[in-house]
């Protein structure tokens, strides 16, 4: 996976990783090597790469799935390590290649994270009726289960799911 940095450090953003390895304990060889990278408010960020590269990797080290070995990540300036890992998933959204909508309709599935959070029934229609709006999501597709969507307009369903819940990151 390559490294992008930039040469300034903004102590501003709303995700910093600075410098993050992840070494195999096996073979001592690098699954990840000095990544670093900024993340800041209203951005949109997609990590690609051929298989192999770390992309999920990386995902699971900022879902705090795995430690680095070396270097840090920060959310708004707080290290990783002191953010409780439930509360640092309230407020990162990741979404994988392919999500599952766990044998719900496309409603029930956008609705779920929301019932979690404790979000009100009028509330929870208000954010799926925006966010259908903004990703241009057909009505007829609230009904629609897994079987009855492409792969493609699964992934927009995961999109949707993640925004609706209105993440930091």
């Amino acid at each position: 996976m390559s490294n992008y940095s930039e040469n300034k450090r903004d102590t501003t953003a709303q995700l910093r990783v600075d410098g993050v390895s992840l070494k195999t304990p096996i073979a001592s060889s690098y699954l990840l090597d000095n990544i670093s990278f900024q993340v800041q408010k209203g951005d949109r960020v997609a990590i690609v790469g051929p298989s192999g590269a770390g992309k999920t990797t990386l995902l699971r080290l900022l879902n705090r799935l795995s430690s680095p070995t070396s270097g840090s990540i920060y959310l708004e300036n707080t290290e990783y390590r002191q953010i409780p890992a439930i509360e640092l998933r309230r407020q990162i959204t990741l979404v994988m290649q392919e999500s599952k909508l766990l044998g719900m309709s496309v409603r029930e599935a956008l609705a779920y994270p929301l019932k979690l959070r404790g979000v009100n029934s009028s509330n929870i229609a208000e954010r799926i009726s925006g966010v259908i709006q903004q990703l241009h999501i057909p009505e007829e597709w609230l009904t629609r289960t897994e079987l009855q969507l492409s792969t493609g307009q699964k992934q927009l369903v995961a999109i949707a799911r993640a925004i609706v819940i209105q993440p930091k990151i």
